[in-house]
């Protein structure tokens, strides 16, 4: 298991970092890309994407990090194309 803060190694079942005293959380981070259909998705209709980052952005900050900017990139495009440039 690694610290999230220093990267230090830390032993199974440890409360704090040798390392750098960060208190260790036990919860399981899921780092996983999200799919290609919820990037389509969150690009097309945007509000999909911005309402899954605040769901999801503690269990699974990367998919949450994606949904959030394929959801901004298509109201971006769809304010630009609104107003006709």
């Amino acid at each position: 298991m690694k610290c999230n803060h220093c990267n230090a190694d830390i032993a199974p079942g440890a409360q704090f970092c040798p390392v750098c005293g960060n208190q260790v959380s036990n919860t399981f981070v899921n780092n996983e890309s999200l799919s290609w259909g919820m990037k389509i998705l969150s690009f097309f209709i945007p509000i999909v994407g911005i309402v899954y980052y605040f769901m999801k952005k503690n269990e699974a900050p990367k998919k949450a990090k994606d949904a959030l900017q394929f959801g901004l990139a298509g109201l971006v495009l769809n304010i630009i194309w609104f107003l006709g440039f």
